[in-house]
């Protein structure tokens, strides 16, 4: 096998191992627990993870909702008067010749920033323009901006979401090092030339090729004259501009941008390559060094450049020919300690798979491309000469240099270009299935737990049940768990947004079928004999209390009486009761023999240590032997 094919196996073997654990018989499909129907399509929603609330974008209306999903406020952000050849209206002195019409407003970036109190929301309208609207009530604008009666106003602080309602658009707010909120935004390219730019024969209309793919943008809201600014000089350090000549073979589809660590990774497809060969691989990982926790040199700038550190790498799920080449949706997860990014992907045929790749091969990649640009130039990394930063196609031998471990991850002086590895980092796939949308993935008592949604409306807990969604819509590719209770997942369809509980336990009515039904979230509450998750079980944190799916129905409480059978005639004041499996310490509680409905006696702990209790219950008088001994109780 080639270097690295054989480690993608054993990675895929462990995930498929742990992934089979999960599953012996299937379980009867889940509930809705709370649900919102949107008149209008969807386009994204964030949750905030302290007070729950939920902001849904869709076109023309943003919702703020609680907790459970109830509406608390309702903004129409749309239709308006608008004209895609026309320049936003809020960019002073900007008559438009152009005629405008009523124009739906597709919502596309919703970003929460806590700490400033702001809810970042881009529509399609006016050229991708920005509101800053209060989280607590997104009726109310936080912030205007342009202030009034601003005059420096450029283009360039109002086009940021792409203006189409096909066209796509990905945000992640961040903290520098140096206090400074700043958002960083990828958008395809909608401008003169692509599908996206309305024909218009009387002249090409280049106005709006200047916005960039991606960009990092300010985002402190005290700085109104910087807001949405590239905040760094020269502004082109802080972006990533495919060339005009190009842009035809570089057509970006973005799916997500996300943290891990201290950087930023940003999912996409090169749509131009669709249509090419079905083994060759079009989704691309991005990754940009956010500079959170280092301070820079004193005589550095405060922030880090973006096309210094920018590297990518093809992604490719699937082996020997068999290649699912576009990215659908993608989720970061850590499994154990180790940092894992979920995906799924499509190929031609409409067929689906997830494959999963690990943080750590991923990081190693970069580095080693780094160091082949720098001493052993090869075909496996190049300076990206798409972008308007690349110098050329080929990296410079620079003699016997010795790249550091910062310089290796993030860049150098030297090294300022944005990189393009050349090999894809590859991955088997852990399922195939069709119509595979999202994906979602939590490490729940050591097992590996995966949701995943698909385009004709179901979700999917793999190997376990499937959930028919409301009119059967399909599952956007944004899915998550609740930040504040994993025990519910949020997911999004084309006109509704559901909160689901990630397990029904309560179907399994006893210890032997709850622990024997393989569902990671699923264990045996012991004090109240009842099949649960661990969060429902009450003192469930207490050592022995709770029983999970990794201990086994062995673990199941039985007991033994001594003597196991009396005689009527024998002199015996007290029955001996040997408890086996896993409860908890029972000392200093109240336990209760139980004969039948309020006839019960109270049991003495005689010993109370790992997996086995003994205790003595005392006998009814005789008059009542004919009652039998039920159950033990504890208080």
């Amino acid at each position: 096998d080639p270097p690295g094919k054989t480690d993608q196996r054993a990675a895929a073997l462990l995930l498929l191992g742990v992934l089979a654990l999960e599953t012996r018989r299937s379980a009867c499909a889940l509930h809705i627990q709370q649900a919102f129907a949107s008149p209008n399509q969807t386009n994204n929603f964030v949750v905030d993870p302290v007070s729950g609330k939920v902001y849904l974008a869709t076109v023309n209306t943003v919702y703020q909702l609680n907790d459970t999903l109830g509406l608390e406020v309702e903004k129409r952000t749309g239709p308006v008067e608008d004209n895609l050849l026309c320049h936003a209206p809020q960019l002073p002195q900007a008559p438009c010749e152009h005629p405008k019409s009523l124009t739906d407003n597709h919502n596309k970036l919703l970003e929460l920033d806590r700490e400033q109190g702001v809810l970042v929301v881009c529509g399609s309208v006016y050229q991708g323009f920005c509101e800053l609207r209060r989280m607590e009530n997104i009726s109310q604008i936080a912030v205007q901006f342009p202030p009034q009666g601003e005059k420096t106003v450029f283009p360039s602080m109002l086009n940021i979401a792409a203006n189409h309602p096909n066209a796509s658009t990905v945000g992640l707010i961040f903290k520098s090092h140096g206090g400074n909120t700043r958002l960083l935004v990828g958008a395809t390219y909608t401008g003169a030339g692509t599908q996206f730019f309305p024909k218009n024969h009387s002249k090409e209309d280049l106005r709006f090729e200047n916005t960039p793919e991606i960009a990092i943008r300010s985002l402190n809201v005290q700085d109104l004259s910087r807001l949405f600014t590239y905040d760094i000089n020269p502004s082109e350090d802080n972006v990533f501009k495919i060339k005009q000549e190009v842009k035809a073979k570089n057509k970006l589809n973005f799916v997500l941008a996300f943290t891990q660590k201290t950087y930023s990774y940003i999912a996409f497809n090169n749509d131009a390559k669709m249509g090419h060969k079905e083994s060759q691989p079009n989704s691309i990982l991005a990754r940009i060094c956010l500079d959170t926790e280092n301070p820079r040199k004193p005589s550095g700038p405060e922030s880090r450049k973006l096309t210094e550190s920018y590297i990518q790498m093809p992604l490719q799920c699937g082996l020997n020919g068999n290649i699912y080449n576009r990215l659908l949706s993608v989720y970061p997860a850590d499994i154990l300690t180790e940092p894992y990014l979920f995906g799924v992907f499509s190929k031609g045929d409409r067929k689906t798979a997830l494959c999963a790749f690990k943080f750590a091969d991923i990081e190693m990649e970069i580095r080693q491309g780094r160091r082949n640009c720098s001493n052993s130039p090869s075909s496996d990394v190049q300076v990206l000469d798409s972008v308007i930063q690349g110098s050329g196609a080929a990296c410079i031998h620079k003699g016997n240099l010795v790249l550091q471990p910062e310089q290796l991850d993030c860049g150098a002086a030297h090294l300022q270009h944005p990189l393009a590895l050349r090999r894809s980092l590859g991955a088997v796939p852990l399922v195939e299935s069709p119509g595979l949308s999202s994906v979602s993935v939590d490490y729940v008592h050591n097992h590996i737990v995966v949701f995943l949604g698909t385009s004709n409306g179901r979700l999917r807990k793999v190997r376990h049940w499937t959930l028919k969604l409301p009119a059967s819509e399909a599952v956007h590719h944004i899915m998550t768990l609740d930040p504040s209770d994993s025990n519910y997942l949020y997911l999004m369809t084309s006109h509704h947004m559901l909160r689901v509980k990630v397990a029904v336990c309560d179907q399994w009515k006893s210890c032997s079928d709850c622990l024997g039904a393989g569902d990671a979230h699923c264990g045996w509450c012991t004090l109240q004999n009842r099949c649960t998750i661990q969060k429902e079980c009450a003192q469930g944190l207490l050592a022995r209390s709770w029983i999970g799916m990794s201990e086994g129905p062995q673990q199941c409480p039985s007991m033994t009486l001594t003597p196991p059978e009396i005689s009527i005639s024998a002199d015996i004041k007290d029955v001996g009761i040997l408890i086996n499996g896993s409860v908890p310490d029972l000392v200093g509680s109240r336990v209760e023999c139980e004969y039948g409905p309020g006839v019960s006696t109270n049991a003495t702990v005689h010993l109370d240590y790992g997996p086995a209790q003994i205790q003595t219950c005392p006998l009814l008088p005789r008059e009542m032997t004919h009652t039998l001994l039920t159950h033990i109780q504890w208080r």
